[in-house]
């Protein structure tokens, strides 16, 4: 809980607050009053410490009553109300607690409740396999990221079928929900806590030339600290997957499924390519910004054009389509685990890591084991084993059990089970930082109380996930294609310099420059992503020990021909030429700051930018290939199914099995593929 104030302070810090901005609000009080409260609060240990001073031999009389009822909760309330309604009767209601607080009126302050006198306090019995009994399950789903919580949810809706859900990390919370608490969610237990291993041509701004890779260690997965944005990528994307021998992966064939989980709330989008009867929200953050609009006429200034980009054509600008409902995250835990995760023919097990994938002499899953408060736990399943554990756990664990590089595998004294590529084909996003841009606009500063009353009417600062606001997808090569290269983001965060340091492993130099260049008062940025990288890394294990964290190398501009670091160059010149137009010279919108290290090239020349590059560049959280699928066993880990190559009762749902780097961002799809895969499995066994 400390944690988690100490975050909301920090927030909070960001949104300067003069003396006279928040006595006058009786609200803002109130949450932080309970805030402070609840930090300081210690459980009694007994009832003694709820009723001090009883006369242990002396009984003193209360009078006679027609009734007495003996609590107020929801059923005492209701019998209180309806028989004091009969005037002859003289009604008791007696109750542990005091009276009610005006906070509990506010919903998202009920994990503070729980923590206060409102709650009693008990903790269960020691457990030793938890709550509920470990034994056989029909289906085993390990992870409970964005693709997890769906196969999840669709798998319960068979009620004769028993599912158990195991996730390494703990449930969400509300400081998770909230969408600008994104970046102070990287710097707590929710994040895995990853960093690359160190790298040769890229990541060279950061500690030991190591990128941070943040990955979630929570129910919902990275969807519970990612920036929500929700883009599927190009139509081109899916059609390659079917044509690389994936049959049943067109993007006719996956369209459906996109659609199946959405409940779209945008008006201005391509009909046909969207749905409203899913859970799952999409929308837009309101207000927009005036730096939302400059951007976007600065976009259409340079030839662009106003888009659904998961439509019809994903070329062009938008506001971010967002997995956001009423102001908070609608992470997959929120969205497709919590309706159902008091279901009777499931069980979830958090904080639960799995160590080993059980499988017998004909190579035939049979169940995992994991750890559990010190245990080693093992469970069955009688039907499959559904790994959903990311890009860079899932790996892992089937290195752990034997399948992988048969070199790599031996090398560890790991028992060889199946040769497959495991790990080898690993792509990713990578996204150059330093573009920071100041203008002449001041931000108008909101006082906490407003932030406050607007996140809870859904609407504000607090609603936006990382500040991000807009969107440009752009082809530097061909603009003719219909399929973007680089991806421009706009970013509008005051806690992007203070946050930069622990972020992204900044060495000192470079986040003393990131603090002194960056003002939060005009200043704003715009992120130049590499869409179609060339270079390809891989995920290895570090040992045999599954406590180890994995090898996680990316090989970011490690191509022979220097294809990737030219095409984030060029998408750094389209960025800067938006600068020049008429819309952003209206606000004086001017490059600031020079990158340390690569002043000795004349700034904003090519050389000069390839060094920032090769310095500033990190990642966007998209891992993919690393289980890839295809017909192929010296290629590919999973075959269009899902099933693991020459492996019974396996299957991999999760942004792994993705052959092709994505022209989106893979949360959209890792929904999709939990769909997809939940209905795959569905026709086998029903």
């Amino acid at each position: 809980m400390k944690a988690i104030i100490l975050l909301l302070s920090l927030a909070f810090s960001v949104i300067h607050c003069d003396e006279e901005c928040s006595v006058e609000d009786p609200l803002e009080k109130l949450i932080l009053k309970t805030v402070d409260q609840a930090i300081s609060y210690d459980f009694p240990k007994s009832n003694i410490e709820y009723f001090e001073g009883l006369e242990e031999d002396k009984i003193h009389e209360y009078g006679t009553f027609d009734f007495i009822i003996v609590g107020s909760g929801s059923s005492g309330s209701v019998l209180v109300n309806r028989l004091s309604e009969v005037k002859s009767w003289k009604v008791l209601l007696l109750e542990a607690g005091g009276e009610y607080d005006s906070f509990l009126d506010i919903p998202s302050m009920y994990i503070y409740a729980q923590n206060s006198k409102h709650n009693w306090g008990y903790n269960t019995t020691s457990q030793k396999y938890g709550c509920k009994d470990f034994g056989e399950y029909d289906f085993i789903i390990v992870g409970a990221g964005s693709s997890g919580s769906v196969i999840f949810n669709r798998l319960s809706e068979v009620k004769k079928w028993k599912i158990l859900l195991l996730e390494a990390g703990g449930d969400e919370d509300d400081f998770s929900d909230i969408p600008a608490m994104m970046f102070f969610t990287h710097l707590s237990e929710m994040n895995w806590g990853y960093n690359t291993t160190s790298q040769k041509k890229s990541c060279l701004g950061m500690n030991d030339n190591q990128c941070s890779y943040p990955r979630g260690r929570v129910v919902g997965g990275s969807g519970t600290i990612n920036a929500l944005m929700n883009i599927r990528g190009s139509n081109e994307d899916f059609d390659i997957w079917e044509k690389q021998g994936n049959p049943g992966w067109s993007y006719k064939n996956v369209l459906p499924y996109f659609k199946k989980s959405e409940h779209f709330e945008i008006q201005d989008a391509d009909s046909g390519y969207h749905s409203t009867s899913g859970m799952w929200n999409v929308s837009y953050v309101d207000p927009p910004t005036k730096l939302t609009k400059y951007f976007m006429e600065a976009s259409k200034e340079t030839g662009g054009q106003y888009v659904d980009y998961n439509g019809k054509n994903q070329m062009g600008y938008s506001r971010l389509q967002m997995s956001i409902n009423k102001g908070r995250r609608a992470s997959g835990g929120r969205t497709f685990i919590d309706p159902v995760r008091h279901e009777p023919n499931v069980n979830i097990v958090t904080n639960a890591l799995v160590t080993k994938i059980l499988i017998d002499s004909d190579k035939k899953v049979y169940g995992v084991e994991f750890l559990k408060n010190g245990r080693l736990l093992r469970t069955t399943s009688k039907k499959e084993v559904i790994l959903s554990a990311g890009a860079i756990n899932t790996p892992q664990l089937l290195m752990l059990s034997g399948i992988g590089p048969k070199t790599h595998l031996e090398a560890l004294k790991i028992p060889v089970v199946e040769d497959l590529p495991v790990g080898q084909k690993f792509q990713d996003h990578i996204s150059y930082i330093a573009l920071n841009v100041r203008t002449n606009m001041t931000y108008q500063r909101r006082p906490i109380r407003t932030v406050i009353k607007n996140f809870l009417r859904g609407k504000g600062l607090f609603t936006y996930g990382a500040n991000t606001q807009a969107i440009n997808f752009i082809n530097t090569s061909d603009h003719r294609s219909t399929k973007p290269d680089i991806e421009l983001i706009l970013i509008a965060s005051p806690s992007t310099s203070i946050l930069a340091s622990k972020v992204y492993n900044l060495k000192p130099e470079f986040a003393k420059m990131a603090q002194k260049e960056y003002n939060g008062d005009t200043d704003f940025k715009i992120y130049v992503v590499l869409m179609h990288p060339k270079s390809v890394g891989e995920v290895t294990l570090k040992s045999n020990n599954p406590l180890d964290f994995p090898n996680i190398d990316p090989n970011y501009f490690s191509d022979e021909h220097d294809e990737d670091i030219e095409t984030m160059y060029r998408g750094i010149k389209y960025a800067v030429s938006m600068l020049k137009t008429n819309a952003f010279a209206g606000i004086d919108a001017k490059l600031q700051g020079v990158v340390p290290v690569c002043d000795k090239h004349v700034f904003l020349s090519k050389e000069y930018y390839y060094c920032t590059i090769r310095h500033l560049s990190s990642t966007l959280y998209h891992p993919t290939g690393t289980t890839r699928m295809g017909p192929n066993t010296s290629t590919s880990v999973v075959n269009h199914e899902l099933k693991v190559h020459g492996i019974k009762n396996l299957r991999i749902g999760d942004c792994g099995v993705i052959p092709i780097s994505l022209s989106g961002h893979t949360n959209a799809p890792a929904v999709m593929i939990g769909e997809k895969l939940a209905d795959l499995i569905k026709r086998v066994h029903l």
